[in-house]
């Protein structure tokens, strides 16, 4: 518990510095329940959007994977990606 709390402490500081690996790791946490974390697909794939936003390919990569395995739909994802443009 104690390692999973500064996992998530660390992950979020990356996050918060620009680091797109730590946000696909954020997202991954949040999409597959990673970390003692509920999943959340809408901040997974925030997380993933930023990721992308920074340069990491892998972004929109997963939000794809998401969009197929219906984890999200469209009209939510086209919501979430208003907050970046």
């Amino acid at each position: 518990k104690k390692n999973q709390d500064k996992a998530m402490k660390f992950r979020l500081r990356g996050t918060e510095n620009g680091s797109a690996d730590a946000c696909i790791l954020l997202g991954e946490a949040y999409e597959f329940s990673k970390l003692n974390l509920e999943i959340d697909y809408t901040k997974a794939a925030n997380f993933y959007l930023k990721a992308m936003k920074l340069g990491m390919s892998n972004g929109i990569r997963n939000i794809a994977s998401m969009l197929e395995e219906n984890k999200i739909t469209l009209s939510s994802f086209i919501h979430i990606s208003k907050t970046f443009y």
